[in-house]
């Protein structure tokens, strides 16, 4: 189940999963297909969400996903702690998502809303 809210005119979806459940790539289009049926282009979801092989670079699943949320014109936050990342191309394309605001990575709930709602 999605919660939507809205704030400042836009449409948020917040995948309100308990800790352990993982998100898969497919999943994750199901929640923005379902999302984009309500009318609803912005999506919020937590690291601990989202599998180890989202974060693995060499597995593309980052960059398929990116593109599935470009073709769909839709946004997706990702709240979580990102500082201590060791991986220099993960840390880069971390920077270059937030650059360009299609996925945004975020340390507080707060922040990712931010960036959602312009």
């Amino acid at each position: 189940m999605i919660e939507y809210q809205t704030i400042n005119g836009t449409k948020i979806g917040t995948v309100p999963f308990s800790n352990g459940t993982s998100l898969t790539n497919d999943t994750l289009l199901d929640v923005m297909m379902n999302c984009r049926f309500e009318d609803c282009g912005s999506i919020l979801v937590y690291q601990h969400h989202l599998a180890d092989e989202f974060f693995d670079l060499k597995t593309k699943v980052a960059g398929d996903l990116l593109q599935k949320f470009s073709t769909y014109d839709c946004k997706l936050a990702i709240v979580g702690n990102f500082q201590s990342i060791e991986s220099k191309s993960l840390a880069d394309f971390i920077g270059e998502s937030n650059r360009i605001g299609r996925i945004t990575f975020a340390s507080t709930k707060e922040e990712a809303i931010k960036a959602l709602s312009v």
